[in-house]
Formats: C-alpha cells, structure tokens, sequence
C-alpha cells in the first residue's frame, strides 16, 4: 500500500534538479551582472590601459518564476513537474542618441576638444592649445589655426607635423620639451607646403635647427628642403708636429637638413708656397649630421721638413737711423727651396712715407731665416709733417687664385700681402714659391680704398734637396668597443733615422683598451713613416672600471606590467660621468630613455618598456668611475574594469576599478561544483522515490495474492 507522502522525495528531487539549474545560470551572469542597493550594475569588457568607456546594451534579466503543477490524480499523483518561463525575459538598448562617433566637445574652462583629439581656445579652432600624447606621432594643423600657444606641443609624441597652411601662422610660442630630437633617427619632419623662407612656421623651425634640433623642414611649393653650408679649415702641420698655422675655408660643402656630409677626401694638399702636406687621418673630425652652417677642421702634415722664413721691413729716418722694425710677412717653405718676395717699392707709416733703399738677397732653406728689407723716410716728408705736402696712398690687398699646373684644376684662394702706393702706380704679380703668375700679371692702384687686386698663378714644380734623414711617428689610436667610433689619438714618440735603416715597434698595455692591429708596425726607412696602433675599448667608455662604487636608491627591483608606461630609476652617481644605459648588457638607443640630474635619474620610455619580454631583466647604470645595476621585472599587461550601474529610472552612470592583476588565462568557478552537486542530489532522490514505489506496488501485489 503507498502512503500519502509517497511523492515527496520526487518532489524533493525536483526541488534540488531546479536549484542547481538557477544557481548555475547565477554563477554564469554573476560575472558580469550583479545587484546593489536596488541598482544593475553591468561590467563592461576588460580594457588594456584605457579609461576611455564604449557603450554596451544593457539587458536586465527578469527573475525564473518557477511554477509547481499538481499531480495527476488519475495517473500519477505523486509527480511534480517544474517548469521555466523565457516570457518573462526582456532586453533593453542604450538609446541611439548617445551612441555619436564624434569626440568633439566643449570643455568646463570654455576650450573646445576637437575631434583630431587637439584642444583649442574656443570651437573657431584659430588658437591651438595643447595636442596630447594620445594624437600619436602625426599631427596636422588645421587651416584654421593662425596661433600655436607657448607648450602647445610639449608631451606629445609628435615626429611627422603637418600645416594645411602655415602661411596663415602669426605665431609660435616656445617649447621646453619638444620636439625632443636627440639622433638623426629620431628626426622631426615638418611640411608647410606654401610657405616661404620668411615665413614664421620656417622661420621658427630654422632656429630650432640652428640650436641643434634633428629637423627636416619641407616647404614651398617645389617642395624645397633646408640645407646648410659646411666648411672646411686645414691645420698645417711641420714635418715634426708643430703647428704652423690654419688655412680656413679652404672648401665647402652644402648638406641637406639631416644628412651627414661627406667631408674631405682628398689626402694631399699643396699650400701657395709649394710645400705638399699629406692628411693625418687618424685625427679627422667625427662628422654629424646637418643642423646648422659649421665649420671641421682636418690636419695635414708637411711631407718633408719646413722652416719659417720671416720678412722684415726696416724703417729708417732720412738720416739713415733706424726707426724701427715692421714684420712684413712669415713664409712655411720646404727644406732646400729658394724664398721669392717682392717688397712693394714705397711703405707708408702714419704719415711718413718710406722709400725701398735695399732688397736681401735669399739663399736656399736649410732652417728658419729672417730677410730684411731697409726702407728709408723720404727728404721732403719728416716725421713732424712740417711744411711739405704729402702724395696721398692707397692699401691694395694682394690675393691669388691658385691652380694645378694645368692651370684648370683650381686649388683654392689665399692672401698674399698688401701694398699701399699712391694712385696710378702699377702692382706686378708677386712673386708665390711653387707657383707662376699667368694671365693678367699687373695691376693700377686707383685713388679708393680698400682695394683688392687678384692674380692667377699655376703650380710649377717645387724645388727639393735629398736628405738622409727620415722621421718616423707612432700614433696609439683608440677606439670604442665596437670599433665604430674614434675616441683619442696619442702621438707616443717621434724618432729620427738614416735612409736605409729599419725600424720596428711594438704595442704597448693602456688600461680599459685591449690592443686591435697595427700598420707599418715594422720595415726600412726610405720616407718619412707613420705606425699607428689600434686599440678597443673594454668597456663602454674605454675609462670606466669593474668598480660598482654607485647604488640605485629609488626604484630598484621594480614589478610592472608591459603597459605600464614609463619606468624611472634613480642611482647616486653624478650625471656628468654616466657613459651608458645597458639593459641585459645592451646599450640603450638615445630614443629609448631620458636622463635628468639630482644624482641620475633615468627613465625608460613607455614604448621601450612594453618592448620588452616578460621576466627579469639586468638595468646597469656605467659611470666613467663605476657602475650599478638593479633588477627590472616585466609582468603580463595591467587590466581596467569599466562598470556602469543602471538606476530604476532607467538613468546610467558609470566609474573605474583598475584591477592591476596581471592578466591570465580564466580559471574553474568552484561553485559550478556544487551546482553539480546538488544537481545529482536531486536526481538521486528521484530514482530513489522510484524506487521506493516500485517496492510499495511490489509489495501491493504480494498482499493482493
């Protein structure tokens, strides 16, 4: 016989079944929608590093009403049957409205955000205000514009700037942080097609350049680029080293903004006076690239021994007593040549005019020798002035344009002397050792100052005398660790030997430098010879020491994600003596950091850092005197959790909670465990009540018979 409960546990089971069902479908929505002081509040997707929110449809789920059916009395009385309605669920949108694609906006201080992302004074666009990092690297100024504010541009990443039309800029203001062009590859390139070399948008990006800004400035309609003229001084040298002297502008050269020049290339130079000089290479500039007019200066080195040749004019009273003495002209000419001079006929000074009485006579260049000339004051015109008229004279600047023997290939220009004579008087050509005047040769002083009288010459063959003696020089060169980059040139010694002999040296031992190579280390002197060593340095510097004498005292050990943007590290050694930046002992690029004083304080960039694997990495600060180094751990990317809460009269408003968790992969919810627990439980009591009837009708039948 069954008894009247004999449908509780199937309904018990059924009860349980549908608990388990709801408490799934509430760990699955919980994640992203939960309850809160009769509020919805809907989380929107994860977000990388941006607080900026995107509008999502909201959809309130209504609650399951769960509904119980009686048991059929014919057939089953003991059953319950639970079932689910999806009526009762029901989407709502955010409204059309608010879901516009333009950013533009005006903001509580009366500036208006346009949609470049750029803020500006008012929504006329006429003043440019500030242009954020977000913009990116390119940036275009609206046609609109005609002011760009102090700063406009400071913290942006700003490299490609664009002017719809500069001509119509008034002005600039000034900048302290951009464009932050540290290297060539990190130039800034600038277009204001339209605009002239007078224009201010040129004007003001010109004096960034000529203050050492990587700039390159497109502008006028054939698209011309900024150029500048690069020049080149010689600094001669004696056979032994001395200086004799700089020739300046002895070429030039013009460079395109940006762009290295190419620099010298010739290995010989042959002065005005014949004397052939050959180029010490090692000491060559380090070229840079173009940023504004400069001047480099390369050394040649007489090929054979010079001496001083100095030209006197001795000024005497008409009475033959000496006045004094006047230098006149120094000559740096080859050993074994002959000086040539031509000493104008009259010296005027002050108001006394001298007339040439005696000429030297020269004799061929053993060593330094000074030649006078005697000039004595004229009868008529004493020094007083007294009661005779004086002729009045002119200074006439003698140069020369000087030519391979050839007489086309042009060498270059110098001044010669200066005459100064009356007018009317007739200038031959002076006579240039190692040169031949040609073409026009003479000259007519005409009553004007200030002038300038040039004639042509053509090398000729210098004279020389044979010597058996021969200098040999030994340079020790050094060099950076990549072998790149020339950091000194020593001259160790310099020494004399007789044609014939041999000679030969050996590298020496310099701390920080391991030796390299060397040329004409050895062999038989018939000239005068060079050896020069090669060095590297061992470090960075070639001076810094394994001394870690210096401490990282803010920053050190540092967890951050990717994206975490800048990183800054401060050690205690003096900014004035950091050599490098190494990260896993690789030299840092100049674009990837930036150093400030107040010890060091570095910072590494924010696209540097996202650029580097995750784990841990070595930073290590090289000073000229010591180093440091610290730990600098990269995690996964930091996460942004954008909620918004939908109030009951039907009004959203949203707020940030940044979960600066690393991201990783979603992990088993522990209460889909007990969903699935009670799920079974259910079920087992169902067939438990199962069969627990069919015992109950079993037993039915037993009593039946």
């Amino acid at each position: 016989m069954v008894k009247k409960n004999k449908g509780l546990l199937k309904k018990i089971g059924c009860i349980l079944i549908s608990a388990s069902i709801l408490l799934t479908g509430w760990t699955f929505f919980g994640s992203s929608i939960s309850i809160a002081d009769g509020d919805t509040t809907i989380v929107d997707e994860v977000l990388n590093e941006d607080p900026d929110t995107t509008e999502e449809d909201v959809e309130e789920v209504a609650e399951t009403e769960e509904t119980e059916e009686s048991e059929d009395a014919a057939d089953a009385s003991d059953e319950t049957t639970t079932t689910f309605s999806t009526d009762s669920l029901e989407l709502y949108s955010l409204p059309a409205a608010s879901l516009g694609t333009s950013l533009a906006s005006t903001n509580d201080d009366g500036t208006y955000t346009a949609d470049d992302g750029a803020t500006y004074a008012d929504s006329s666009m006429t003043e440019l205000v500030k242009v954020p990092k977000s913009v990116g690297t390119s940036f275009t100024v609206p046609s609109s514009v005609t002011v760009i504010d102090a700063g406009a541009f400071d913290g942006s990443d700003v490299k490609n700037l664009t002017f719809e039309d500069g001509t119509k800029i008034t002005s600039i203001g000034t900048h302290n942080s951009w464009p932050n062009t540290g290297s060539v590859d990190d130039m800034t390139y600038v277009s204001c097609l339209g605009c002239s070399s007078t224009s201010v948008v040129v004007t003001y990006f010109q004096d960034l350049q000529d203050a050492g800004k990587f700039i390159e400035i497109n502008f006028d309609n054939s698209g011309t680029t900024t150029t500048f003229t690069i020049t080149y001084d010689y600094i001669l040298l004696a056979k032994d080293g001395t200086v004799l002297r700089t020739e300046t502008g002895v070429s030039n050269e013009t460079v395109v903004a940006g762009k290295i020049p190419n620099g010298v290339t010739a290995t010989t130079y042959t002065d005005a006076n014949g004397v052939e000089y050959a180029r010490v290479t090692d000491l060559d500039p380090d070229l840079e690239v173009a940023t504004k007019n400069r001047p480099y200066e390369y050394t040649f080195q007489a090929t054979i021994d010079t001496y001083e040749i100095t030209i006197i004019y001795q000024l005497n009273d008409a009475d033959g007593n000496k006045v004094k003495d006047v230098t006149a002209k120094t000559l740096d000419l080859a050993s074994g040549s002959t000086p040539t001079y031509t000493a104008e006929s009259t010296y005027t000074d002050g108001t006394t005019t001298y007339n040439l009485t005696s000429s030297p006579t020269f004799e061929e260049v053993t060593g330094p020798a000074t030649y006078t000339y005697v000039y004595t004051a004229s009868s008529s015109g004493g020094e007083s002035g007294g009661g005779g008229s004086t002729t009045p004279t002119y200074t006439v600047t003698i140069k020369g344009n000087f030519y391979e023997n050839d007489g086309t290939t042009y060498i270059g220009e110098r001044t010669i002397t200066s005459y100064t004579q009356e007018a009317g008087k007739v200038i031959t050509a002076p006579t240039v050792d190692g040169y031949t005047a040609f073409g026009t040769t003479t000259y007519t002083v005409t009553a004007s100052n200030s002038q300038t009288a040039t004639f042509t010459y053509k090398k000729t063959t210098a004279s020389s005398s044979s010597t058996k003696k021969f200098k040999v020089t030994v340079y020790d060169v050094f060099y950076d660790q990549t072998m790149t980059k020339k950091i000194e040139t020593k001259t160790r010694q310099t020494d004399t030997y007789s044609q014939g002999d041999t000679f030969s040296y050996d590298p020496k031992t310099y701390s920080g430098y391991e030796y390299v190579s060397a040329e004409n280390q050895s062999g038989t002197v018939n000239a005068d010879r060079t050896v020069t060593f090669k060095y590297k340095a061992t470090t960075a510097s070639g001076k810094t020491t394994s001394n870690s004498k210096y401490s990282v005292t803010a920053g050190a050990n540092q967890k951050v994600p990717s994206n975490v943007g800048t990183v800054t590290i401060t050690c205690d050694g003096p900014l004035d003596k950091i050599v490098a930046i190494k990260v896993d002992g690789v030299t840092l690029a100049q674009n990837q950091f930036t150093v400030e004083s107040g010890s060091t304080i570095l910072t590494l960039t924010a696209s540097y850092v996202s650029s580097l694997s995750a784990g841990d990495h070595v930073v290590r600060f090289e000073y000229t005197d010591g180093w440091a180094e610290t730990l600098l751990t990269i995690t996964g990317k930091t996460t942004t959790t954008v909620t918004y809460k939908v109030s009951s009269d039907g009004s959203i408003s949203s707020g940030h909670t940044k979960d600066t968790t690393p991201t990783t992969a979603d992990g088993f919810d522990s209460r889909y465990l007990l969903c699935l627990a009670i799920f079974l439980l259910g079920a087992g009591t169902i067939l438990f009540s199962k069969q627990k009837k069919l015992e109950a009708i079993l037993a039915g039948e037993r009593d039946d018979e």
